[in-house]
This record gives C-alpha cells, structure tokens and sequence, in this order.
C-alpha cells in the first residue's frame, strides 16, 4: 500500500438506463446518502451574538450562537443532521472553547505570577542589602587581615632581601679589593 500526501476518496459512477421514475428517486436519494455532506452545505444562516459584562471582580463574555438550517433537506433528514450536529459539531466546538480558555487562563496566571514575582524582588531587595552589607563587610574584614599578612611576610622578606643585598654588596667590594 503506498500512501500519498493527498487522500483521494474512491469515487463510484453507475449509468442508469431507461429508469422508472421511482427508480430514479431512490437513485438520488442513495446518491445522498452515500455523498459526503458539508455542514456548509446545510446551513443556511448563522448568527452569533457576544455579550460582555464587566462587573467588580468577575468579567464574563456570553456567546448566543443561531442556526439556521436550509429547508431542502426535510424533515427527517434535518432531524438527523441535527443529530449529527449535536454529537460531532458542538462536542468539538466545547473542546476547542476548554482548550482555548486554558490557555488563556495559564498565560493570565503566568503574566500575574511575573508580576507578583517582580514587586515581590522590589521588597526583598532592601533585605537583600542589609544582608549582602554585612556579608561584604565581613568579606572586607577577612581581606584586609589578609593583606596585612601578605604585608607582614612582605616586610619580613624586604628586611631580608636588603640584608642579602648589604651582604652582597660586602661581597663584592671584598672581591673588588682582592682583584685591586
């Protein structure tokens, strides 16, 4: 079986010779029957109403959605593509509303918890200082008595880098007088 990137519906002809005229009504209406049925091809009219109410603390938005189907189709056939209608078309349209309102309701959530995030870190930044202040001046303590350290055993070698250099200095004057 080799699949292809556009699905093609098999399709059926049947020529219909010197037929009765009932013959010819049932024809049409298995023609009916087995062709595929647009919800475009039923519908006649649609009207959609939006209401929004903004009260204090509760912000609703009411949809009142009108079908109007065309009269062609009969009775009975209305009854079963209202059916139809009902079971597929409204189930999904629910689904799609849920998986729209969730989205929307977790983006809201996100963009306030940002919010409350952010004037959240504006409070804790004084707290922040105080507390960093005291770490730094701690952390400025403990380097101090490290540099004065590094100066003590920098001065200790100074002391004794000089007294080599006197000694070397002795050394060469010595050998300089030698050599005279």
């Amino acid at each position: 079986m080799v699949a292809s990137q556009k699905v093609k519906t098999p399709t059926m002809e049947f020529y219909l010779f010197y037929i009765s005229s009932s013959a010819l009504r049932k024809a049409k209406r298995l023609q009916r029957r087995w062709s595929r049925l647009l919800f475009s091809q039923v519908l006649k009219t649609l009207n959609i109403h939006e209401k929004l109410s903004l009260k204090l603390n509760d912000h609703k938005r009411t949809y009142k959605i009108e079908f109007y189907f065309d009269e062609k189709y009969g009775k009975k056939q209305l009854n079963e593509i209202i059916r139809l209608f009902e079971t597929y078309f409204i189930s999904r349209l629910c689904r799609s509303i849920n998986k729209k309102r969730k989205e929307l309701t977790t983006t809201a959530l996100l963009t306030s918890a940002h919010i409350q995030l952010a004037e959240k870190d504006d409070d804790d930044d004084e707290d922040d200082e105080q507390i960093n202040g005291e770490a730094n001046t701690a952390k400025e303590k403990a380097n101090r008595n490290d540099e004065k350290e590094y100066d003590d055993d920098d001065d200790d070698n100074n002391n004794n880098n000089e007294e080599n250099e006197t000694d070397d200095e002795e050394t060469m004057q010595d050998n300089q007088d030698e050599n005279d």
